[in-house]
């Protein structure tokens, strides 16, 4: 079922009988999402839910998905709200209602290969399905495979499927992966976006008004800035 109309009013008398309200993410993608020992979600956004659900009164589960069913997830109505260092974009924004931006999302993107790949304008690039970078390499015309995680990405460039691979590559088993292959950040490149932010399905403004009004408040007090803190 698309999102708006029927599912957003589904949504929204769910969100009034205080049944459990769904968020969807990735894990891991450091700072916004990882596992613990004990094999729970933690990060910058867990802290932000966790802080933005108890002041808007919101019982939260968390379901962990592959990044590119998201947006598909919570336009069908299995998630609630998504997030995941989902970064605000005008493509994105036809799509779905995003909150506030609760960071500032870095304008540089690296691809990494082994020293003397070919350049951007020439090489197969090895992309994560569904983000800015996927979006970054089609409209700039350049030739990509997309994969459903980093980690298949930097496995593409160690089959030598790929010459090079395009993303953030924050993890640490990730950093493991680039240095015993010998990869490196070859070359960067400005992805532009208007920041990071929860969203939920478009028409639930119900939801929309009460993590805004969390996530002002926690600018408006510096509960935001703390937790960001955490996670530098």
């Amino acid at each position: 079922m698309a999102c708006g109309g029927l599912t957003a009013a589904i949504a929204m008398l769910h969100l009034a009988s205080g049944g459990p309200t769904v968020i969807g993410t990735e894990v891991p993608f450091y700072p916004f999402t990882q596992l613990d020992a004990a094999g729970e979600i933690t990060g910058l956004d867990r802290d932000i839910a966790d802080e933005v659900c108890d002041r808007a009164a919101l019982t939260c589960t968390w379901v962990a998905t592959q990044f590119d069913q998201l947006i598909p997830g919570v336009n069908a109505g299995r998630f609630d709200i998504i997030m995941g260092g989902i970064a605000i974009t005008d493509a994105r924004a036809k799509l779905v209602d995003f909150t506030l931006a609760y960071t500032q999302s870095a304008s540089a993107s690296g691809y990494v290969g082994r020293p003397g790949a070919p350049a951007v304008d020439d090489a197969m690039t090895a992309v994560q399905s569904g983000t800015i970078h996927e979006q970054h390499l089609a409209d700039t015309g350049r030739r990509y495979t997309a994969y459903p995680n980093e980690l298949a990405v930097l496995q593409a460039l160690v089959d030598g499927k790929a010459d090079l691979a395009l993303g953030a590559f924050n993890d640490e088993p990730l950093n493991d992966i680039m240095a015993t292959n010998g990869f490196d950040w070859l070359y960067s490149e400005d992805i532009y976006d208007d920041g990071t932010a929860m969203a939920v399905c478009k028409g639930n403004e119900a939801l929309l008004q009460q993590l805004d009004a969390a996530l002002s408040a926690m600018i408006e007090d510096g509960t935001l800035d703390d937790i960001s803190n955490r996670w530098q």
